[in-house]
């Protein structure tokens, strides 16, 4: 995956699952990341399980107004529905503007 130096914005979606329909849930997840892939401000995505269930996943934007474009799609609307009432035991948002972005060595993630 290839960011921009800077200038973007990332998603931060941190969240523990009650394990109720996990496969469903993973589809879910997945379909959805398909058509984040179709928007034009759309840059990439990351995530990793962290601890006690409890998973973290970064997704990041051209800009902000891309980002509430996803939010918006009935599609993520529908989702995030069924999982605040199936899915979720709790989860985290954090949206931020990332100023600047620098790596060293392999190129980590994707």
């Amino acid at each position: 995956m290839t960011l921009p130096d800077d200038d973007y914005y990332s998603v931060i979606f941190t969240f523990k699952l009650t394990g109720v329909e996990s496969e469903v849930f993973m589809n879910s997840m997945a379909e959805l990341m398909d058509l984040a892939t179709t928007f034009d401000g759309y840059l990439g995505e990351e995530g990793v399980r962290v601890e006690d269930g409890v998973s973290v996943f970064i997704s990041y934007w051209k800009d902000e107004d891309a980002v509430k474009e996803f939010r918006d799609a009935p599609l993520h609307k529908e989702i995030r529905l069924v999982g605040k009432k199936r899915w979720f035991h709790a989860f985290d948002i954090h949206i931020g503007k990332v100023i600047r972005s620098y790596a060293f060595g392999e190129e980590i993630g994707k």
